[in-house]
């Protein structure tokens, strides 16, 4: 090879690898221009939030109260997902430390800022999220074992973009055992999440979905009136039970009411079970409407502990019923009864209500607690959340639920800041590749000279 080929070639080299360089960076800061090589798609948004951004008509403020160098960089790499997606959407870093009169006009509007804390904000609405929200940790508090970033930001950007909030109503004074992932479903939705006791504060006319998550004791005639009134009105009414509740009469006596029984014997599922138990049943999703979006999408709902949710008629008067969820012919109740079993029953009874209109008075039951779980609701592969997001938008009519499940993280995160990110990235694409050429010159230098 001649010297003068090879200076060419050289040369050549050089100014590619700049180039190549200089387009990336180009593409990256002014498109966001990225790809996402991580394990579990980190960093790539999912069709829901797409579908929440594009339909953005007003800006939207990201305020990151801190340094962008000192930022996490695992949520500040999501975080640039989200401005390329909609001219709408500002990203900005404020740091509470030199920029004190920001901290001081959030305060005043009823906002505590703490550092890493961020802010969405629309022309008339503020939602604040903290830091800690935005990840779950392992038992031991060492590892990110979940990203939820998605999920409340995309949420917050909803919640500031939608005008009318309705309420949630949990039940409280009976036992119940709410999970916050549960509460979390709701909250991410833009609803109100209020856990309150009927009994004593009534229920809201704005509520738009009652929980009752797994009460150990029984309702009073009162509040069951409550809950028929409410129901006559149009509402609906989500319910998990706990093995035993039969022997709840007046909660059991409203049930029943609209076709739908409790047993408290627990279900063994021989054929379709996880983890070595047949406990944790593995339901068989029923040809019903909640379960459409499974069509396509084929995981399964855990139901473990499950007691029989019976059918007391199918179609009765303005009352019809339906199982949603169930288990396989094989399977058998403690109290010896063998064959498919419901887990999951559906109601809906047709009503005139007081100004003549018609209503469906829409009523779900889960016969299992555990079904909600923060465990199974935080597993990505599993259908438990989607059923409960599929089940909530049956029961007050609306499709457009978001349904953003968490990102489980099975590698370790790294826990680095974005300068320090910067800083690795400037060592290893320039430095150490500049010391390996340099050392090659004084290779070729050594054996042409010396």
């Amino acid at each position: 090879m001649s010297k003068k080929y090879f200076y060419l070639c050289l040369i050549l080299s050089l100014i590619s690898f700049s180039a190549i360089g200089f387009c990336a960076v180009y593409l990256t800061n002014n498109f966001g221009a990225k790809l996402d090589f991580t394990e579990k798609k980190l960093y790539t948004l999912s069709s829901e939030t797409k579908k929440i951004l594009s339909s953005l008509e007003n800006d939207i403020t990201i305020t990151v109260y801190n340094r962008e160098t000192d930022f996490p960089i695992f949520i500040k790499n999501l975080l640039d997902s989200y401005k390329p997606e909609n001219k709408h959407i500002s990203i900005e870093y404020c740091d509470p430390y030199s920029d004190p009169q920001t901290i001081r006009k959030m305060k005043d509007r009823g906002f505590e800022i703490a550092e890493n804390d961020i802010s969405v904000e629309s022309d008339n609405c503020t939602k604040l999220l903290k830091i800690e929200n935005l990840y779950k940790l392992n038992l031991s508090g060492n590892k990110v074992e979940q990203l939820l970033a998605e999920q409340k930001i995309s949420s917050a950007i909803d919640f500031v973009t939608t005008d009318n909030r309705k309420t949630v109503l949990f039940t409280d004074g009976h036992g119940e055992e709410p999970s916050v992932s549960l509460e979390d479903v709701f909250e991410n939705n833009h609803f109100k999440v209020v856990l309150s006791e009927i009994s004593v504060l009534g229920i809201d006319p704005e509520t738009i979905l009652i929980v009752i998550c797994a009460p150990k004791k029984d309702f009073t005639e009162d509040e069951i009136s409550l809950l028929e009134e409410y129901l006559r009105s149009g509402g609906s009414v989500m319910l998990f039970a706990e093995l035993g509740s039969s022997g709840m009469s007046n909660l059991s006596y409203f049930l029943k009411d609209r076709g739908i029984g409790l047993t408290d014997s627990a279900i063994h599922e021989p054929k379709l079970y996880i983890s070595g138990n047949q406990l944790n049943i593995v339901a068989n999703y029923c040809e019903n409407e909640i379960n459409t979006y499974f069509t396509h999408n084929r995981r399964y709902v855990i139901a473990p502990s499950s007691s029989e949710v019976t059918q007391e008629y199918i179609s009765q008067g303005r009352t019809n019923t339906a199982q949603v969820l169930r288990t396989t012919s094989e399977s058998f109740s403690e109290d010896g009864s063998i064959g498919s079993k419901g887990i999951c029953v559906s109601s809906v009874r047709k009503n005139v209500d007081k100004n003549g209109l018609l209503k469906d008075q829409k009523l779900i039951v889960f016969g299992s607690k555990l079904i909600y779980g923060d465990d199974l609701l935080c597993e990505e592969k599993l259908a438990n959340f989607d059923f409960v997001v599929q089940a909530t938008a049956w029961l007050i009519g609306d499709y457009s639920l978001l349904d953003i499940p968490p990102k489980k993280i099975e590698a370790y995160i790294i826990p680095v800041t974005a300068s320090q990110s910067s800083l690795y990235g400037i060592i290893t694409m320039g430095v150490i590749p500049a010391i390996i050429l340099l050392f090659g010159f004084i290779v070729l230098f050594r054996r042409k000279y010396l």
